[in-house]
């Protein structure tokens, strides 16, 4: 049974949460996307204790997980057609991490080092499939910069170390999207915060290809950036509104299960919910704010709609998913919409 002081604590948040969830959906419910198609990009192992509830029971003792690069094409206030890359991912940056570099130490000798991250496909043949270049892209949107590398995005006003030349920016004509907090966050990191973050990612840009924006920012007809911060100190998701409904595309969970706890399958994620007297799931390591956190997956869940598909779950999709595999059971998503792909480009 839960208690009335929780009770009311829980309301209370949920009333928070459906004030600011009911001003992001009228806005964004202005216009809808053209389309939205999202691809695989890096597939990468971590830790399971890392990203699932301790309570989760795993047999290994890591997870692989895979990350997403979503293409975005709307109009803009003036009717002009634009296209967002959201969340453009290398794994050279990933591997760059000084997390990925200290995961050996962690992992004992019984399971010897991690496979280093692997590119599934190239930011190149992502924008192909979607039948654009990289000099069509108008912004490049990042949730956070756990694992990216903005010097590869932005480009360089003096070479990088090993290297003869500036570095040119990856997306010649885009403004890149970031959050003011995670900006300051990734160039003067918190020591515990420093290990997700690539050393000297945000030294030496060519400064007017980034923009430090500052909360929430409509992009145009069905496209938002929503603060949420907790998982990092400048967290942003993006939502679309789409002509399936509402959609979230997030960094704060690995799977369904962390928004919808109550409706997992995977072992202990649902006991520890109802026995702690939660709604939704936070990594038990790794997150900048975890009290933020758990409020900005509420938040994201009060966003989304149902899914059509499967109305019992909501249209969040993760930007980085646990990987449906069986050597990784029983830590796979209970639910997985599979990807994006609304729309005609």
């Amino acid at each position: 049974m839960h208690d009335a002081g929780f009770v009311r604590s829980a309301v209370a948040r949920l009333n928070a949460c459906m004030v600011l969830a009911d001003n992001h959906a009228s806005a964004t419910r202005a216009g809808q996307i053209r389309a939205a198609r999202a691809v695989d990009m890096v597939e990468h192992v971590v830790p399971a204790r890392l990203v699932l509830a301790e309570a989760a029971i795993t047999i290994s003792s890591r997870v692989a997980l895979i990350d997403r690069l979503v293409v975005v094409r709307f109009e803009d206030a003036g009717g002009a057609l634009r296209t967002l890359v959201w969340e453009p991912r290398l794994a050279d940056a990933v591997a760059a991490t000084g997390f990925n570099g200290q995961r050996s130490m962690r992992s004992g000798v019984t399971f010897g080092p991690p496979p280093a991250p692997r590119q599934l496909c190239t930011i190149a043949g992502a924008l192909e499939r979607c039948g654009v270049q990289a000099a069509d892209i108008d912004f490049v949107g990042l949730g956070d910069l756990r694992g990216h590398d903005l010097r590869h995005l932005a480009g360089t006003v003096r070479p990088l170390a090993d290297e003869h030349q500036p570095r040119a920016p990856l997306f010649e004509s885009a403004q890149i999207l970031v959050q003011a907090r995670e900006l300051a966050a990734v160039r003067d990191p918190h020591p515990i915060d420093a290990p997700w973050y690539v050393a000297g990612s945000g030294e030496d840009l060519i400064e007017d290809r980034v923009v430090a924006v500052e909360g929430d920012v409509s992009l145009g007809a069905g496209v938002s950036l929503i603060s949420t911060p907790g998982l990092t100190a400048g967290h942003q998701s993006l939502l679309l509104n789409t002509r399936g409904g509402l959609w979230i595309v997030s960094s704060n969970g690995v799977a369904s299960d962390c928004w919808q706890p109550l409706l997992s399958k995977i072992p202990g994620v649902r006991r520890s919910a109802d026995a702690e007297q939660r709604e939704a799931i936070v990594p038990a390591a790794g997150a900048h704010n975890a009290p933020e956190l758990y409020d900005s997956l509420l938040l994201e869940r009060s966003l989304a709609d149902a899914s059509r598909a499967d109305p019992r779950w909501l249209t969040i999709l993760p930007a980085g998913e646990l990987a449906s595999r069986w050597r990784q059971w029983p830590a796979v998503p209970t639910y997985s919409h599979g990807g994006l792909s609304l729309g005609r480009f």
